[in-house]
C-alpha cells in the first residue's frame, strides 16, 4: 500500500464515500465521509423542497485491517444534517440552502489525484488527493427559480482533513438574519438519549485553555448561550473523553462585526454553528457582494489523545 495515499474511494450511483486517515488518528482509524446528491422538486412553495445539491452526509469511524474495512462504532458520529449552507433571509418561514432546500446545482465536478471522475459509474479508487467543485443558485423560498445568490462549495479531501470553500455572491438586495456557512451536527450520544453511549461532551475554542462541558441536554455555557454572543471564533476542539473522537475545526473569513458561534444544546446533537453575519437583528447585503470562508475539518478517533482532556 502506498502510504501517502491513505485515502479509498467509493463511488455509487447520486453517493461518494471517502474513508480518509487523519495522522492525529489510531493507526487503523479512518472515517467514513459521504457525499450524497439530495434531489427534492419543487411543489408548492413551502419548506423543505426545491432542492437539487450534493452535501456531506453523516460521518462513521471505520477500522481498516488489511484489505478490509469495519464499523468502529455501530452508530454515526456525525447527524444527517447540514454542514456547508443554512441562511435565513428577512420575512420569509425558513432558511435557504442545503438541506433546507431553494437550491439548485448547475455544475459539479469530481477529481481524484489530478483526474476527474465520474461519480455514476460504480468504482473503488486509492487518492491522495480528492476534490469536488460544486457551482449552484439559492432561490428566494416559495419560489421556483428567482435567484437571490450563486453558491460555490470547493471540498478537497487530504492529508487527513477536509478543506471546503465556499463562496456566496449575492443577486439581490437581502436583509441576513442568520447564515450559517459551517455547521458541525455531531451527536451526543449514540441513540440521542440520555442512556446512550456519550459521543461529544467537551468544548474549546480558540486559544483558550477553557474547557466547556456539554454533556448534558440543555447545557448553558458561554457557547451554548446566544443572549451574550461568542465572535471571532477561528478554532474550535469538540470531542468525547470516552469515545475517543475528536473533531478540530478550522475558520478562516473576513470576521463582519455581527458574525457568531453557538453550540447547540438539545437532546439530539452538540451541533456547532457559524453565522458569517446576522445576529438575529440583520444584515444587509447588496448585488455583487461577496462572501468567502475556508473551514477545515480534521475528524479522527484516538482514545489515547482524547483520554486525559
Amino acid at each position: 500500500m502506498n502510504e501517502k495515499k491513505l485515502m479509498y474511494l467509493q463511488t455509487e450511483n447520486d453517493s461518494i464515500n471517502i474513508y480518509l486517515h487523519s495522522p492525529k488518528g489510531g493507526a487503523d482509524n479512518f472515517m467514513k465521509y459521504t457525499l450524497r446528491h439530495f434531489t427534492v422538486p419543487f411543489s408548492d412553495g413551502g419548506t423543505y423542497q426545491n432542492q437539487n445539491v450534493w452535501r456531506l452526509f453523516e460521518l462513521y469511524s471505520y477500522k481498516k485491517t488489511d484489505d478490509v474495512f469495519k464499523k468502529e462504532l455501530n452508530y454515526p458520529i456525525v447527524n444527517g444534517g447540514e454542514w456547508e449552507c443554512a441562511i435565513r433571509i428577512k420575512d420569509t418561514p425558513d432558511f435557504h440552502g442545503g438541506y433546507h432546500g431553494y437550491e439548485n446545482t448547475l455544475s459539479a465536478c469530481f477529481v481524484a489525484d489530478g483526474e476527474e471522475i465520474i461519480c455514476s459509474r460504480p468504482c473503488k479508487i486509492q487518492a491522495e488527493k480528492f476534490e469536488c467543485i460544486l457551482k449552484s443558485e439559492i432561490y428566494r423560498q416559495g419560489t421556483e427559480n428567482e435567484t437571490i445568490a450563486e453558491h460555490i462549495k470547493h471540498y478537497v479531501f487530504e492529508n487527513g482533513k477536509v478543506v471546503l470553500h465556499q463562496e456566496i455572491l449575492w443577486k439581490q438586495e437581502v436583509t441576513v438574519l442568520y447564515s450559517y456557512l459551517m455547521m458541525f451536527p455531531i451527536r451526543r450520544t449514540s441513540d440521542d438519549t440520555p442512556s446512550g453511549e456519550v459521543i461529544s461532551d467537551r468544548i474549546s475554542i480558540n486559544d483558550n485553555s477553557r474547557i466547556y462541558d456539554i454533556e448534558k441536554t440543555g447545557h448553558n455555557t458561554e457557547v451554548s448561550n446566544k443572549a451574550v454572543p461568542t465572535r471571532n471564533v477561528k478554532y474550535a476542539k469538540i470531542w468525547g473523553r470516552k469515545s475517543g473522537i475528536c473533531a478540530e475545526i478550522s475558520i478562516n473569513c473576513d470576521f463582519l462585526p455581527t458574525n457568531s458561534f453557538v453550540v447547540q444544546n438539545n437532546n439530539v446533537y452538540n451541533k456547532l454553528y457559524f453565522s458569517y453575519a446576522g445576529d438575529g437583528i440583520g444584515h444587509k447585503v447588496m448585488p455583487e457582494d461577496i462572501w468567502a470562508i475556508d473551514t477545515e475539518y480534521e475528524i479522527y478517533r484516538n482514545k489515547i489523545s482524547c483520554k486525559s482532556e
